[in-house]
């Protein structure tokens, strides 16, 4: 053989070899309700002397899934968890998938199985075994209620209260409840105090004469509304809050109440008996996640609807895609973890908590409808992120028993949502929510925000870096969610359409639409003039407009001018051609790529231009980018409070250098100003420094921090580029000083160095935090 031959041997071999592999990577294997784990799972139906067919389990397809293959799930329920066991590629990847568009049913319950015996009148038991810390039946499809006094309204997030007549810290009265039972054991759920969040407590008293409840003394943050006097002025029951009681044998008495007995093992139920028991499948939780796919990539979920579970995925999953499935009493969640991973057309509701859990970075949400989700009333919001660059786009989100969107991590992007029906349990909420975080540059913009009881877009206390523009935000306040007034405790004050509560530092709102409220506010516990580096330019309030002397208001079209929208009360916002807020406004970078006439308009409609639309649509399915953004006024510095260590700094020596960690909170006196971290400076000399780039030539800056000084500390703050250098210190001890200077860049000069320096004494300490380089306005 000549080597011609065998080379072209060699090759038809390998030929062989990979086509024969690409045909193994991508066969199709199918699973059925009719199937058998010991068939092939290669074909559809079982064949005509039932010796080979589809799966019987997705568990047992997923152990022949490699990269390229395909499972198809035929209709029906499956009381299993979808789980990968290997990964694809970028070239092939392994995919579910829904045969045929036939409903397909991933659930995290089982039947449960023997016989329902009448205990007495109404109530049946059955022998039954907590599995987990939580318990969840079901009825029909239905979460079936515990039971409870007052009896469940029929809607999570409109429940039935009992009202409260007084208390302290160790007991309620309560205007009415039951009489002749003992309720010690039952759980206490109370809204109490000013009612920022559910208090659960287990009752260790009752006294039905007084109907007074007893329950043990509440645990209190640290430093925080600490002590009795504090914590009954703020979470201490008051006459008109609201409470309701679970959990107790003598409170079954409406259809399909259930209650646990965990000492004898015994589930009990009310039945009106029109359905007997037997015949409702009646089911339980047992599963958290109908579908798992942590430590996997490139796995491809579509068509699947999941019930009574959640998804799980973990810091490894990356370039994962849920689509078009829907998911009822997700508990304990949608969580989207690791990189580059996409939910887009879901639908995902009835939550405990939070819906949507989305942390990692890179990760995209797109074009989804979450809603019903924190029916408990809990803190936190349905749809959640933490990490790095996620975008969050055209989704709809619905229906809150407390705030809707919590936009925390760094370098988000929140666009064309549309937020509405917030507050209905809690009510210190936002459609948009966030604290005690630093944005890193995230951008809310393009959202249709309504119907909240409590705030628009609320950036609480500590929070810094955002950017919120074109957003509509209209009908905040109790009157568009609930039918009654609320107590006078409950009024958070004005219910801003737009709210930033200090310190609040470097957040820009422009050329947002406010309507049917206050436009925007402020409250503030500790630095509470602090508005350094906000910028309010563009917008249009016709309602009341708040901010402090250290913020900067640019030309705003406010109360006292009409704006002349179309029609308002139909909820378009875009402008008449007699508003005077056309050609109105200040060009900003970024802000104003695409106006119409001889200046950009007010607000967040463009007279002139096709209005923008939010929200989901199935029909209709975007694809949007992340688009790196930049603006003018935003601060140049990066990572300018820490939260993310040093990077992005340099440094002449580490070992003298330390990262502070401390809730700062509502303490002014904390050696860390605002949210958690700040850095510690140890020895005359040490000093940190970073490169800015994209300044721009002969335009006036600001460099600014906040110093504390320890041990005859003295802080020192510097701009350098060329020969010019130009630096302030601090004049006092112990204390938080901010200090800043202003300067004015030279011809072609674009970069330069920002520098923090301790110059005091040997052996002295100073603390910084909050940097900032900022472009003047005028």
């Amino acid at each position: 053989m000549n080597k011609i031959s065998f080379l072209l041997g060699l090759v038809s071999l390998l030929l062989f070899l990979q086509c024969k592999s690409a045909v193994v990577d991508n066969h199709i294997f199918y699973v059925s309700k009719q199937g058998n784990d010991s068939w092939s799972g290669t074909l559809s139906e079982p064949n005509a002397n039932g010796t080979d067919g589809p799966f019987l389990t997705i568990t047992k397809a997923s152990l022949n899934l490699k990269p390229g293959a395909i499972c198809f799930i035929k209709e029906g329920i499956y009381r299993e968890t979808l789980k990968p066991l290997k990964s694809g590629n970028s070239l092939h990847k392994i995919v579910y998938s829904n045969f045929n568009n036939e409903k397909v049913i991933i659930t995290g319950t089982d039947l449960l199985h023997g016989k329902w015996v009448k205990d007495k009148g109404h109530i049946y038991k059955i022998p039954f075994k907590k599995q987990s810390a939580g318990i969840m039946i079901y009825s029909q499809g239905n979460l079936a209620p515990e039971a409870s006094w007052p009896n469940s309204s029929g809607d999570l997030l409109k429940p039935n209260y009992g009202k409260v007549k007084g208390g302290t810290y160790l007991a309620m009265a309560a205007e009415y409840l039951p009489e002749g039972i003992d309720l010690k054991g039952a759980i206490l759920y109370g809204y109490f105090g000013k009612e920022w969040a559910l208090q659960t407590m287990a009752v260790s008293g009752y006294d039905s004469e007084t109907k007074t409840v007893s329950f043990p003394e509440p645990k209190r943050r640290k430093n925080y509304y600490g002590g009795h006097e504090k914590w009954m002025k703020n979470y201490g029951p008051r006459a008109g809050n609201r409470f309701y009681i679970k959990g107790h044998y003598d409170l079954l008495d409406e259809n399909n109440e259930w209650y646990l007995n965990e000492k004898t093992n015994t589930l009990y139920m009310f039945s009106n008996e029109e359905i007997p028991l037997q015949e409702q499948n009646i089911s339980v939780k047992v599963r958290d996640y109908a579908i798992d796919i942590s430590n996997v990539s490139y796995v491809d979920i579509s068509g699947i609807e999941i019930f009574g579970a959640g998804v799980k995925t973990d810091s490894a999953t990356t370039f994962c895609i849920i689509k078009q499935v829907k998911g009822y009493y997700v508990d304990p969640g949608i969580s989207i973890a690791g990189s580059y991973n996409e939910v887009n057309n879901c639908e995902f509701a009835y939550s405990k908590k939070g819906i949507l859990n989305v942390s990692g970075n890179s990760n995209r949400i797109i074009n989804n409808y979450i809603h019903d989700g924190n029916y408990t009333g809990d803190w936190g919001e349905i749809l959640n992120t933490t990490g790095y660059g996620h975008l969050v786009s055209h989704n709809t989100v619905a229906r809150s028993g407390g705030g809707s969107i919590g936009p925390g991590g760094r370098n988000m992007r929140f666009q064309y949502n549309t937020v509405t029906d917030a507050g209905l349990i809690r009510h210190d909420i936002g459609g948009f929510y966030i604290a005690n975080n630093d944005g890193g540059g995230t951008v809310i913009s393009h959202n249709r925000v309504q119907n909240i009881y409590g705030i628009g877009i609320y950036l609480d206390n500590s929070t810094s870096n955002y950017i919120i523009h074109h957003n509509v935000v209209w009908n905040c306040g109790w009157q568009y969610v609930l039918s009654n007034p609320p107590a006078s405790f409950l009024d958070i004050g004005a219910y801003d359409a737009i709210r930033l509560n200090t310190p609040s530092n470097f957040n820009l709102v422009y050329n947002n639409t406010t309507f049917g409220g206050p436009g925007l506010g402020y409250w503030g516990r500790n630095f509470k003039r602090d508005m350094y580096g906000d910028y309010v330019i563009n917008n249009i309030f016709p309602g009341s407009f708040r901010i402090t002397e250290s913020a900067i208001a640019g030309p705003n079209l406010n109360q006292d001018v009409k704006p002349d929208f179309i029609n308002p009360e139909q909820t378009n916002f875009e402008l008449k051609s007699s508003s005077l807020a056309i050609d109105s406004a200040y060009k900003l970078a970024n802000i104003h790529n695409d106006y119409v006439g001889e200046s950009p308009d007010f607000g967040a409609y463009e007279f002139g231009r096709k209005a923008w639309k939010s929200g989901h649509d199935f029909n209709a399915s975007p694809k949007p980018e992340f688009i790196a953004f930049k603006t003018d006024f935003m601060n140049l510095i990066q990572n300018n409070g820490f939260e993310d260590g040093v990077n992005s700094w340099n440094n002449t020596s580490s070992k003298l250098i330390s990262l502070v960690k401390q809730d700062s909170w509502g303490i002014e006196t904390a050696d860390t100003r605002m949210q958690s971290h700040a850095i510690s400076l140890l020895n005359s000399d040490v000093e940190i420094n970073q490169a800015v780039s994209g300044l721009k030539t002969k335009k006036r800056y600001t460099l600014s921090a906040w110093i504390k000084t320890k041990k005859q500390g003295v802080g020192e703050i510097s701009i350098q580029f060329g020969t010019f250098k130009k630096s302030i210190k601090t004049s006092k001890m112990d204390t938080w000083e901010f200090i800043k200077f202003d300067f004015e860049l030279q011809n072609s000069v674009t970069s330069a160095k920002v520098s923090i320096k301790n110059i005091g004494e040997g052996g002295s300490e100073i603390y910084c935090d909050d940097v900032g380089l900022i472009q003047s306005i005028n």
